[in-house]
């Protein structure tokens, strides 16, 4: 329901009745719209946090291997589904907003945080995800022309090398 309604007109009642159950039973369970849309939605997202194997080759090669897997969550139809939910909702209500932003700095990031040994880690991870935000919101939720219709790999092959630079080159360097 929140992937088909969005966040603000999916309620519990509505829900329920899809579900084909009394809409107590799911406050009983759940005790808020928010705890269900957090349960059934971005619990979800738990696919988009790397396996460890793409850290392995160190913070030099990261970025190709993030990207490949980030863009393979969101070419499944199930994946979209999902994650189409999360984006519209955060778009639309604080609450779902504040969830995927809590999503992205406790889960998502906490592997290339940890994985780039500099004083500005926070920075560089911040500028990933931003990239990583609004490269899915104009390929996937507004499915912007020449970006939505690319194949995956020229994506990575496009956008890789500027998450590599937000990862490991030097973003403030001295001019002369």
């Amino acid at each position: 329901m929140f992937a088909a309604m969005g966040y603000e007109k999916a309620s519990v009642r509505h829900i329920a009745r899809h579900a084909e159950v009394d809409p107590a039973l799911v406050l009983y369970f759940f005790r808020s719209k928010q705890n269900l849309f957090h349960e059934s939605v971005l619990q979800s997202l738990q696919a988009l946090i790397p396996p460890p194997a793409v850290f392995a080759a160190g913070p030099e090669l990261v970025a190709a291997p993030l990207l490949e897997h980030v863009l393979s969550q969101w070419e499944t139809p199930r994946g979209r589904e999902t994650l189409l939910a999360v984006m519209r909702s955060a778009l639309t209500h604080e609450d779902a907003a504040d969830e995927l932003c809590r999503f992205f700095e406790t889960t998502l990031l906490t592997q290339l945080r940890e994985s780039i040994d500099m004083p500005d880690a926070d920075l560089r991870c911040t500028l990933v995800s931003s990239h990583l935000v609004g490269l899915t919101m104009m390929r996937y939720v507004l499915r912007m022309g020449p970006l939505a219709a690319l194949a995956a790999t020229e994506v990575v092959r496009l956008v890789a090398p500027v998450l590599q630079h937000y990862i490991s080159a030097d973003l403030f360097p001295r001019r002369t």
